[in-house]
């Protein structure tokens, strides 16, 4: 240090012995306050992480409905609507699942593209582990369920060995009243 101007001990090596007893080395302590808060609020992210991820459900869907149309009148004076479904299987073994609606009375199902399925009243899909399954979902009831332009309707998603569920909240659109 003498060599550039600088005083003596400005950059120095400490004796291990010093530093694990906490013991100041020149005048600087090496456990201080803000180490033990640092230290702390370190730990309690990392347990939070790790409370997450273990409660995390290893069941989710995801429901986007169709913009436009916002809904179809069919021939038969039933009401559709169209959505987007996802299935989200984040465990490690297949999985054979059943989706129904609730609050919307004499609803019908139809799976786009899916000719074992067709139009019930409980499709049920067989999901591999770990992978999105996604597919396109038309929602049919009669007209007069619809007490207004939009009714709250609830997509559930059941496992059938282990009745794991899931659900997502959505709405069904009609004509105004």
């Amino acid at each position: 240090m003498a060599k550039v101007g600088r005083p003596r001990g400005l950059i120095d090596y400490a004796p291990v012995a010093a530093e694990e007893s906490g013991a100041t080395v020149h005048g600087i302590r090496m456990v201080r306050p803000r180490t033990i808060i640092y230290f702390t609020l370190w730990c309690l992210v990392g347990a939070i992480m790790v409370y997450n991820l273990i409660s995390r459900s290893d069941l989710d869907i995801n429901v986007l409905r169709d913009r436009n149309p916002l809904y179809v009148a069919l021939s038969d004076g039933r009401i559709r609507n169209g959505y987007t479904f996802k299935i989200l299987n984040k465990a490690s073994d297949q999985r054979t699942l059943i989706l129904s609606i609730e609050g919307l009375p004499g609803a019908r199902l139809k799976v786009v593209g899916s000719e074992d399925v067709g139009e019930s009243t409980t499709p049920y899909f067989t999901v591999k582990s770990d992978r999105v399954h996604s597919f396109r979902l038309f929602v049919s009831a009669p007209a007069e369920v619809l007490p207004d332009q939009s009714l709250d309707i609830r997509f559930v998603l059941s496992e059938i060995n282990t009745n794991i569920k899931a659900h997502y909240d959505s709405k069904f659109r009609g004509p105004e009243k």
